[in-house]
């Protein structure tokens, strides 16, 4: 499944138009379906996307939208390096979020990352995580 936009030249050069975000135009829910895709392309360029609506203050809408949740089985799935080491650096920038830590805990996020954790970045990423994971659980 490939996500197709068309967008006219006159939309593009249009100035008095308002701008619209692909995450309006498309929503979440659509963006997020393509971490599930079963060409590796799409779920790199996926992961990706979605790692810069989530640098881009959108988290508790992804959240909303099941995002982490897919993270989490894309990380569970993937045997794809670069979207693994994606793929954790998005749940690590949720893991900013209180609320977002105790999900990704609740989902064994933590296990999952420890499995994926062989590359040293998704290591450094997991270490990262965890220490924050044990601050907000008080152990």
């Amino acid at each position: 499944m490939l996500l197709s936009l068309k967008v006219r030249h006159s939309q593009i050069n249009d100035s008095r138009k308002p701008k619209v975000k692909l995450s309006e135009q498309v929503g979440f829910r659509k963006i997020l379906s393509l971490l599930q895709s079963e060409d590796a392309e799409v779920r790199i360029h996926a992961v990706k996307v979605v790692a810069n609506l989530v640098a881009k203050a959108n988290q508790e809408k992804i959240v909303e939208a099941g995002g982490l949740t897919s993270l989490l089985l894309l990380l569970k799935s993937s045997e794809d390096e670069m979207i693994c080491r994606v793929a954790a650096g998005v749940i690590a920038n949720l893991a900013m979020n209180e609320t977002n830590q105790e999900l990704i805990m609740d989902q064994g996020g933590i296990s999952l990352l420890s499995m994926t954790a062989a590359d040293a970045d998704i290591l450094k990423l997991f270490i990262w995580l965890l220490g924050k994971l044990l601050i907000y659980a008080k152990w």
